[in-house]
């Protein structure tokens, strides 16, 4: 939301006292809680502030020069107010990279690339990970870290998961019929899976595609996991009972309880990239990847080593007895046509079930 203030006249505050006047009555209007349904809320605001004719010239440089502060804001002060320019270095590239991604929603500027999951001991293609990229009007693609976290602040990744979810069972559907049988992942993020609703829709689209639930492997982070236990609980009980697979993503970064996970229906265990990098050389990392490897094995779990760049890395891995990876030693993230061919060329073959 934007709003422009007139600029004061003579004897009336400056324009800095005026702006900063407002932002508060703002603020003191939000400390009161708002009642819906019976039930009181109690929200927040994160607001930037600019000024014309200096800093900003014109109306769109005002409005640009705003909407970075508001980001810088939510950055180190959340619920607070920040002035143009002190924004930051940074705010100006945030608010351009959402005005790109607010453009994206509408248009449905996505791109899908597969990065290939691979047996370590065979090489062959077992399935291929759905990765998101943004694409930009001169087709240069963002990749999803880019832009992943200020979707999810902004609360345009519902949408580009409907996308992503949508193109996918699209790609499912057309390499099955070619004999293609492969696993894809994708990801599924925090307001994804606590959205109501959003579960039976998935499972619907699915059904609706003509796409086998036990070839798709929905990945949740360790840290949505954690973030609410009892919920996550359910909400993958419900997924694995209608036949999709389940991986835990970024595994070893979330802190999640030996005790839950024991309990939870998943498959397949993705080992962060960041213990896999500095293999076998790092002792800590070695360490921490044996620990992993061995209890996915003790729970009947599929380890999957991530970032795997070096072939003594896979080495080291195969010792370990994991037996999936995926990295840029195998392959880039690749558009679909690039990844049917290369998992033709090297061979394929069904991804083992827990």
């Amino acid at each position: 939301m934007a709003d422009l203030e007139p600029h004061p006249k003579v004897g009336q505050p400056g324009p800095v006292d005026t702006a900063t006047g407002v932002a508060s009555r703002i603020h003191e209007t939000l400390r009161r809680p708002f009642t819906l349904y019976g039930t009181e809320f109690f929200i927040t605001a994160s607001l930037g502030v600019s000024l014309f004719p200096d800093p900003a010239e014109d109306a769109r440089t005002l409005l640009k020069q705003a909407d970075a502060a508001m980001y810088r804001a939510k950055q180190r002060a959340p619920g607070g107010t920040l002035l143009f320019p002190s924004g930051g270095e940074g705010g100006e590239d945030t608010a351009s990279l959402a005005t790109t991604l607010r453009a994206a929603v509408d248009r449905q500027d996505w791109a899908l690339q597969y990065q290939p999951i691979v047996d370590l001991d065979t090489g062959k293609v077992v399935g291929a990970e759905a990765l998101v990229r943004l694409r930009q009007p001169d087709g240069r693609l963002i990749p999803a870290s880019d832009f992943i976290p200020l979707a999810e602040e902004t609360g345009a990744i519902a949408d580009i998961g409907d996308w992503v979810i949508a193109s996918l069972l699209r790609q499912a559907a057309e390499w099955s019929a070619r004999g293609l049988k492969l696993a894809l992942s994708f990801n599924l993020s925090a307001r994804q899976l606590w959205q109501p609703g959003a579960l039976p829709t998935l499972l619907g689209k699915v059904s609706a595609a003509g796409v086998d639930p036990g070839s798709l492997i929905v990945e949740i982070a360790e840290s949505t996991i954690t973030r609410d236990p009892d919920r996550a609980q359910r909400a993958l009980d419900q997924m694995s009972a209608a036949g999709l697979r389940l991986a835990i993503d970024d595994f070893g970064t979330g802190y999640l309880s030996l005790s839950r996970l024991r309990n939870l229906p998943v498959d397949v265990l993705k080992i962060d990239r960041r213990f896999i990098r500095n293999l076998p050389e790092d002792s800590d990392a070695a360490s921490m990847v044996k620990a992993a490897v061995g209890l996915a094995a003790s729970l009947s779990m599929q380890p999957l080593a991530e970032g795997i760049e070096r072939p003594e890395q896979r080495n080291y891995l195969l010792g370990l007895k994991c037996r999936l990876g995926q990295g840029y030693l195998f392959g880039l993230p690749t558009l679909p046509e690039d990844l049917a061919r290369f998992a033709v060329e090297e061979g394929f073959a069904p991804l083992p079930r827990r």
